[in-house]
């Protein structure tokens, strides 16, 4: 990709596409300068603000992240990856009411937007607000049955709202399911500590 840049010094894809090549590779800094350097070559390009953000979230530069995300947003008022993980960018600054708003507009375009409903079955169990969490985790259950991430935070969403039993059901399918070591992990420390009550 270097070779591509050395020929089109001049083409904003050759350095988002090496952006995105240094993202996944981990060099962050070097994939914030291409994407940045994109953005420069073509103001428009919603897609190389949105890859600043993620990067910069992937640093911890949540308020530099919230930029890029909203200027992406901006940009082209579609882009669903860039609202969730503005969502995501909320939640993580303890913004839950504000994450819980920009995962409603993921959702009002696209309803069966898996992630978005999880991170908002999330950002409601945060706020205590349990009926509202396991409603979207159900429906994200619902898409995809066989989801961990949705099946283990529905799990915490029920163990909140004391329903153990069908807390243990779900924490009992992600270890049937999972893959992610250290889903899987604290599936089983939930689940024991759910049996330890009993």
């Amino acid at each position: 990709l270097d070779r591509y840049v050395e020929l089109a010094p001049e083409d904003p894809r050759a350095y988002y596409l090496r952006g995105l090549t240094l993202l996944e590779l981990k060099d962050y800094e070097g994939a914030i300068a291409d994407f940045e350097q994109a953005a420069r070559l073509d103001a428009g390009f919603a897609d190389a603000y949105y890859q600043t953000g993620r990067t910069q979230m992937a640093l911890n530069r949540v308020d530099q992240a919230i930029e890029n995300f909203g200027r992406a947003i901006q940009l082209d008022a579609g882009h669903t990856k860039a609202y969730n993980d503005l969502g995501i960018a909320y939640a993580q600054l303890q913004d839950i009411p504000r994450a819980i708003e920009t995962f409603g507009q993921v959702l009002a375009r696209e309803p069966d937007h898996v992630n978005a409903l999880i991170n908002r079955g999330i950002a409601y169990a945060m706020t205590g607000d349990y009926p509202s969490a396991v409603a979207d985790l159900d429906r994200a259950v619902e898409l995809e049955p066989e989801n961990p991430e949705a099946l283990f935070n529905r799990a915490l969403a029920y163990s909140l709202w004391g329903n153990p039993s069908r807390a243990i059901e779900d924490f009992q399918t992600v270890l049937e399911i999972g893959e992610d070591p250290a889903l899987l992990r604290q599936a089983q420390e939930q689940l024991e500590q759910l049996l330890g009550q009993g």
